[in-house]
């Protein structure tokens, strides 16, 4: 189905889903909020035994997966590989700049602090006070729904790599649990966020954009 048609709904498995096999949006965020709640539950584990060397070769490799600027070098060599990709690297970069400014937003408004600010402690700005005072602010993480908005977008166009893009993304959100930067609440809550502006600018994709098949 081209993504410019109106979707329509059929059975799945007992779950009604979209024809383009998305869940349907209200099934779909009952299912992050079970999710973000069992995130909430493991953060303090999280904090506590989730570690990682900072000067190590694999711990940067993922971390710069949240670094816009390398999201271009990977949409560039996409596009040189086959021009017709071009559109394609272009959605991605949108994607991914569009989940970071997201979650910078979310960030202000909810104004959660980051745990190695307060030694695993939950602390919170006052309410809006984000806006004036933007250090240290950690819910949702922004390098993460970067990693995640382009790897989602990846994933619906080039979906044979599926596992490489996710696998990619968690490395990074996982370098960012690593260094007591954030809470897994705050790496899960980005993702879900991710995932969300990533199926809201999916329709302005072109016909001749389809996915590949596989």
């Amino acid at each position: 189905m081209s993504d410019s048609e109106t979707p329509q709904l059929v059975q799945h498995s007992g779950r009604r889903m979209l024809r383009d096999g998305s869940p349907r949006l209200d099934v779909l965020l009952v299912l992050m909020l079970a999710g973000f709640i069992g995130a909430i539950a493991l953060d303090g584990l999280a904090y506590r035994h989730v570690g990682w060397p900072q000067e190590g070769d694999l711990y940067r490799l993922l971390r710069v997966h949240g670094y816009l600027p390398t999201i271009m070098v990977f949409g560039a060599a996409i596009s040189l590989i086959d021009r017709r990709h071009v559109p394609r690297a272009v959605h991605i970069l949108l994607c991914a700049a569009a989940s970071g400014l997201a979650a910078e937003i979310v960030k202000a408004l909810v104004g959660r602090e980051r745990p190695i600010a307060h030694d695993g402690v939950n602390f919170f700005k006052p309410f809006l006070s984000g806006f004036a005072d933007h250090s240290n602010l950690a819910f949702p993480s922004s390098h993460t729904a970067v990693a995640f908005g382009a790897a989602w977008m990846a994933c619906y166009f080039f979906p044979r790599g599926r596992w490489l893009w996710l696998g990619l993304a968690i490395g990074c959100g996982l370098t960012r649990i690593a260094v007591k930067a954030h809470w897994l609440s705050d790496c899960y809550a980005a993702a879900m966020l991710a995932y969300l502006v990533c199926r809201a600018l999916r329709p302005l994709a072109q016909p001749q954009m389809d996915p590949d098949a596989g």
